[in-house]
C-alpha cells in the first residue's frame, strides 16, 4: 500500500517500522507482568487494547515540523510559548531526501522564533539530535533577544561550548534557533527549565554562607604583571595609591583597601587582608530575639555579609585575580560534581549528611542488570575488574558469544549504567553527578538482554557468583559483592532463583530489588521474596509514586521519579538523573531508580559496620533505625510505604552507634517549583547529628507573595514549614528563601533556597502528532521489530486517547512516539516517545479474553546530556541488524488503522 502524508494531527500517517537501535527497553522474559486496566468481557468477541496518554505538563511543538511552509521563522512572527515548558522541534539548512530511501523526505527550515517572558537566573537548555546518521552536520545557534531584538546571550553550537543560557534579566525575550545552509535536518528540545541558577545570581543576591568562613577577612591575590603602584608595604600597612577599576565597578580600589589591614602574607599565592573595626557595619536586632548570644551571632552573620559584598566588588577590579573569603575546613560534605544540584533524590535521603561518616569505600555492590558503559568518565574509576556476562542466549546477548567476562552493554537503555550511577557515579571529579556510595566497587553483572531480557538461570547464576559461590562460568570473584541490586522482576514465582537468592543470603549478602511498575499488590519477584528488601518508589514530594508497586513487594521506599497520575507531573524533580552511554546522562523513573539508592546506604553502613549482613540489616529496617517514617499503619493500609523512606543520615549514625556525625543541617527540598496549580510545598529541616542546632529567626523571603509558616518544629525551630505562594500577586517571578541556623557555638550560617513560580502554564499541553504501537512478544524475542498494529492517538484537553480495536489474543508491548522529522521512524532520539507502563522499564501487557482499558501512560521528551563539553548531539547508535528490512512490512488496511476511538 502507499503511505499516506501526514498534514495535520488527523491525519493518518503512520510508522512502518520502527528503528531497532533506538528501542528504549523491553521487560523480562520472566516477566509476566500483565496489564494494570480493568478488563471487560467481549460479547462481540472482539478484543480492545484502550487507555490515556498524559503529556508532561507544559510539553509543547514547534509549528513548523519538517514544513512544507514554515510558520515560525520570521521575527516579527514569533510562536508564543510559555514559560516554562518544553517544546520539540525540527531545523534543517536544506532539502532533501533521507538515507536509504526515495520517498521520505524532509524540508529546509532554517529559523524557529518564539517569544516569551522570562526571568533573571532562569535557565534555557538545548538539546539536538541527528534526523538522519549518515547526514551530521551541524552548525546551530541559539540566542535570546530582548524587546530590541538586541542579542543578550547565545551559544554556537557548532562550537561545542555549552547548551545552556542564563537570562540576565527578567523580561519579555525572542529565543532564536537558526542553522546555516550545511547544517542536515535535526530534531531539538528546547527547554525553558524551572531551576534558577546561581551563575546568574551576585554574590550578594546567592551568599555562600552556609560555607563557614573567617568573618572580615578576605584573601587578595593580584593579578600577572599587575603591581599596587607604591614603593613598599608591609604586613599591617594599607595602599593608598589611586588604581583605575574596570568601567563596571563603581568603586575605586583605593577606597576599598582604605577600608583594609595587611595580615598576613603567604608568599606568591596572596595576602590575607582584616576589615577595619571602624568599617563594620552593625547587625539589624530584631527585636524578637532577646537572648545577648542570638544578637551577637547576628552581628557576626552581617560581619560576614559585608565580607562578601566587599570581595565582589574587589573582584570587579582590573587589578585583583582573585578575592575570596578564609574558609574554614572541616571534614567534607559535599561534592565539586556540577550537577549535583539536579540530583534531588540525594538531598531527600540527606546523603551530605552521610558523607560525613562513609562514602563507600572499600564495599562492593553487585548490579545484575543490562550490564555498562564501563568507561564512562564518571563510572570507570568505580567498576570493580570481575564483573562477568551470564547470558547464554547468543541473540540476546548480541555481543555473539555466551558467558565471558565482558558485561559491555550491548543494548539501548543502558539501564545498567543507570543504575550503577545512583550507587556509586564518581564524586569530586568536576564532572556529572555523585553516586550516592561514590567510592563503592560496582560487579557489574550482565543478565538482561538487547532486549533487555533474562533467563532465570542466567540469574541464579549470577547471584551465585556475586555471593563467591560455585556456579556454572567456573570462576569466582578474588572479593565477592557484599550487597546485589536486581532492578528488575516479574510475576513468576522462580524457584531457581529463590534458591540462589537464599544461598546468597546464608553467606551474608543484602539482596535488594525493585517492587515494579504496574501499581499492583499481586507478588513481584524478586523483591516479593523473604530473603530480599523491595524497594519501592516515591516522587519528590515523598508521595507514592503513581506506578510503584505496593503491598507484599515492598519493604521500604526511596526516590524513583513522578508518574503521569499525579498533578506534581510538571518537569520539575520529575526523575533521577544517573548515568547512560557514552559520557551522558540521563533521567529515568521507576522503581528500579529507586532500588540502587537502598543498595548504596547499604553500602555506606558496611563500611561502618563491617559485620552487617542481611539479617542483621532487615533487623535494623524493622526497627525503624533506617528510615524516616511516612505514614503510620492505620495510614497505610495498602502498605504504600513499608517502614518508611530510606534516610541515609540516620542509617549511618545508626551503624557507628555514636554522635560521630558532626554537626549539620539536613534542608529538603533546596529549591523549589510552584507551577499552575501547585503552591503549596513543605521545607523540611532536620538534625542527623547529635549537635546543637537552632534555627535564628523566623525563616523569610523578601518576597511578599511567598509566605513561610512554621509547622511541626522542636523548641529549636527543627521541624517541617509551609511554603506558600500567593498567586493574586504573582504570576512569573523567582526568589529565595533565607535561612539562619547555629550548630552548638559556631558563628550563625545562613542558607539561600531558589524559589521559581509562575501560573503562564500552557494551557492544553501536546507533543502534535502521536502514534501509538503493539509489537508481538514473540516477533521481539525472534529478532523481528514489526508493528503489528499501529494507530494515531487523539488530543483532547491535554491528553491522547488511544483506543486498538479488534486485537488478537496475545503479549504485545505497548509504545507511543511522535514523527517531528517525518521520516517515518519511530523512537528517533528527539522525538517525545513512553511505553506502558513507563519508559525506563516497559512491561509486556496480555490480552486474552477479555478487552483492557485504562492502559494508561505518559508521553515526554528526551533529556540526555553530556558532560564533557556541555552540548547534547546524540549520534545514532550502531546496530547489527540494518534497519532497512523494515522498509517492506506492509501495514494492515487504512481502513482498520483509521479507528481511533472504539466501537461501543
Amino acid at each position: 500500500m502507499q503511505y499516506p502524508i501526514r498534514n495535520a494531527i488527523s491525519s493518518l500517517c503512520y510508522f512502518p517500522c520502527i528503528k531497532l537501535c533506538l528501542l528504549i527497553a523491553f521487560c523480562l522474559a520472566l516477566s509476566a507482568c500483565g496489564g494494570s486496566g480493568g478488563g471487560s468481557s467481549s460479547e462481540d468477541g472482539v478484543l480492545r487494547l484502550s487507555g490515556t496518554i498524559t503529556v508532561q505538563r507544559d510539553s509543547d511543538i514547534d509549528l513548523d515540523l519538517n514544513p512544507s511552509v514554515p510558520l515560525n521563522n520570521v521575527i516579527d512572527d514569533p510562536q508564543l510559548i510559555a514559560n516554562p515548558s518544553t517544546i520539540g522541534g525540527y531545523l534543517s539548512g536544506y532539502s532533501g531526501t533521507y538515507a536509504n530511501s526515495v520517498d521520505r523526505t524532509f524540508n529546509e527550515d532554517t529559523q524557529d522564533f518564539f517569544r516569551v517572558s522570562l526571568v533573571k537566573g532562569q535557565e534555557i537548555q538545548l538539546s539536538v539530535f541527528q534526523a538522519d546518521s549518515t547526514l551530521d552536520t551541524i552548525a546551530l545557534e541559539l540566542a535570546l533577544l530582548d524587546q530590541s531584538e538586541v542579542k543578550q546571550a547565545s551559544v554556537d553550537i557548532d562550537q561545542f561550548s555549552s547548551n545552556t543560557l542564563i537570562v540576565p534579566d527578567d523580561g519579555l525575550y525572542t529565543l532564536s534557533l537558526s542553522v546555516t545552509d550545511l547544517t542536515s535536518p535535526l530534531l531539538y528540545t528546547l527547554s525553558l527549565s524551572q531551576k534558577i541558577s546561581s551563575q546568574a545570581l551576585t554574590a550578594s543576591e546567592i551568599k555562600i554562607l552556609s560555607q563557614d568562613f573567617v568573618p572580615g577577612e578576605i584573601l587578595i591575590k593580584l593579578k600577572k604583571g599587575k603591581t599596587i603602584p607604591e614603593t613598599s608595604r608591609s604586613v599591617g600597612e594599607v595602599s593608598t595609591a589611586k588604581i583605575s577599576t574596570t568601567a563596571n565597578s563603581n568603586v575605586s580600589l583605593d577606597s576599598l583597601l582604605d577600608k583594609l589591614v595587611a595580615k598576613e602574607i603567604i608568599p606568591s599565592i596572596a595576602t590575607v587582608y582584616q576589615i577595619k573595626p571602624s568599617s563594620n557595619k552593625q547587625a539589624v536586632k530584631i527585636a524578637s530575639f532577646t537572648e545577648p548570644e542570638a544578637i551577637e551571632q547576628l552581628n557576626l552573620l552581617d560581619q560576614k555579609i559585608q565580607t562578601l559584598e566587599m570581595i565582589t566588588q574587589l573582584n570587579a577590579t582590573d587589578y585583583v585575580e582573585f578575592a575570596e573569603p578564609n574558609f574554614i575546613y572541616r571534614s567534607a560534605a559535599s561534592t565539586d560534581d556540577p550537577r549535583l544540584s539536579d540530583q534531588w533524590n540525594l538531598s531527600m535521603v540527606s546523603a551530605p549528611a552521610a558523607w560525613e561518616l562513609a562514602s563507600g569505600q572499600g564495599i562492593v555492590v553487585a548490579v545484575l542488570d543490562t550490564g555498562i558503559n564501563a568507561a564512562h568518565e564518571d563510572l570507570i574509576n568505580n567498576i570493580h575488574a570481575e564483573g562477568y556476562d551470564f547470558i547464554t542466549d547468543t541473540k540476546s546477548s548480541g555481543d555473539g558469544n555466551g558467558f565471558d567476562a565482558d558485561p559491555n552493554d550491548e543494548g539501548t537503555s543502558f539501564h545498567g549504567s543507570h543504575v550503577a550511577g545512583i550507587i556509586a557515579a564518581e564524586a569530586n571529579n568536576k564532572r556529572g553527578i555523585a553516586g550516592l556510595a561514590y567510592n563503592a566497587s560496582i560487579m557489574p553483572l550482565r543478565v538482561l538482554g538487547i532486549q533487555d531480557k533474562g533467563s532465570s538461570s542466567d540469574i541464579a547464576q549470577a547471584i551465585l557468583y556475586a555471593a563467591g559461590l560455585e556456579n556454572s562460568s567456573g570462576r569466582v570473584p578474588s572479593q565477592r559483592a557484599d550487597i546485589i541490586n536486581m532492578s528488575f522482576g516479574g510475576d513468576a514465582l522462580a524457584a531457581t532463583i529463590k534458591a540462589a537468592i537464599d544461598q546468597a543470603y546464608n553467606q551474608g549478602l543484602i539482596l535488594i530489588a525493585a517492587a515494579g511498575n504496574v501499581a499492583t499488590d499481586k507478588a513481584f519477584y524478586p523483591a516479593a521474596f523473604d530473603n530480599v528488601i523491595g524497594v519501592g518508589a516515591v516522587s519528590d514530594d515523598k508521595k507514592r509514586s503513581s506506578f510503584s508497586n505496593f503491598g507484599i513487594n515492598l519493604d521500604l521506599v526511596a526516590p524513583g521519579g513522578t508518574g503521569s497520575g499525579s498533578p506534581a507531573f510538571d518537569g520539575f524533580q520529575d526523575a533521577i538523573l544517573s548515568t547512560v552511554n557514552g559520557n551522558n546522562y540521563a533521567d529515568y523513573i521507576g522503581t528500579s531508580m529507586a532500588a540502587p539508592h537502598v543498595a548504596a546506604v547499604a553500602a555506606l553502613i558496611k563500611e561502618l559496620k563491617s559485620n552487617l549482613t542481611g539479617e542483621t540489616f532487615n533487623a535494623a529496617l524493622e526497627a525503624g533505625n533506617l528510615t524516616q517514617s511516612l505514614s503510620t499503619s492505620t495510614q497505610d493500609p495498602n502498605n504504600f510505604y513499608g517502614k518508611g523512606l530510606i534516610d541515609a543520615a540516620k542509617a549511618v549514625n545508626w551503624a557507628t552507634d555514636s554522635a560521630l556525625m558532626p554537626g549539620i543541617l539536613s534542608v529538603y527540598p533546596t529549591k523549589f517549583g510552584f507551577n499552575g496549580s501547585i503552591t503549596k510545598a513543605e521545607l523540611s529541616l532536620t538534625n542527623p547529628s547529635n549537635s546543637l542546632i537552632k534555627i535564628i529567626g523566623p525563616i523569610t523571603s523578601q518576597q511578599n507573595w511567598l509566605n513561610i509558616e512554621k509547622g511541626n518544629v522542636d523548641t529549636n525551630g527543627v521541624g517541617t514549614y509551609l511554603v506558600e505562594v500567593n498567586l493574586s500577586q504573582v504570576s512569573l517571578a523567582q526568589g529565595l528563601i533565607t535561612i539562619n541556623y547555629q550548630i552548638d557555638n559556631d558563628p550563625v550560617q545562613q542558607l539561600e533556597l531558589n524559589v521559581f513560580v509562575s501560573i503562564t502554564s500552557q494551557a492544553d499541553p501536546s507533543v502534535g502528532n502521536l502514534y501509538v504501537s503493539l509489537y508481538k512478544e514473540e516477533d521481539i524475542l525472534n529478532g523481528v521489530y514489526q508493528q503489528a498494529y499501529g494507530i494515531p492517538a487523539t488530543l483532547t484537553n491535554g491528553a491522547y486517547e488511544y483506543c486498538f480495536n479488534y486485537v488478537e489474543p496475545g503479549r504485545y508491548l505497548l509504545t507511543a512516539s511522535t514523527d517531528n522529522d517525518g521520516d517515518r521512524l519511530a523512537f528517533d532520539k528527539g522525538e517525545a516517545v513512553g511505553s506502558f507502563p513507563i519508559l525506563s522499564r516497559p512491561s509486556f501487557i496480555e490480552i486474552s479474553t477479555k478487552s483492557l482499558a485504562d492502559m494508561n501512560f505518559d508521553i515526554q521528551y528526551p533529556s540526555f546530556s553530556s558532560s564533557d563539553n556541555g552540548l547534547i548531539v546524540s549520534q545514532q547508535q550502531n546496530t547489527k541488524i540494518d534497519s532497512s528490512i523494515f522498509e517492506n512490512y506492509e501495514w494492515a488496511t487504512l481502513e482498520f488503522m483509521a479507528q481511533s476511538t472504539c466501537s461501543k
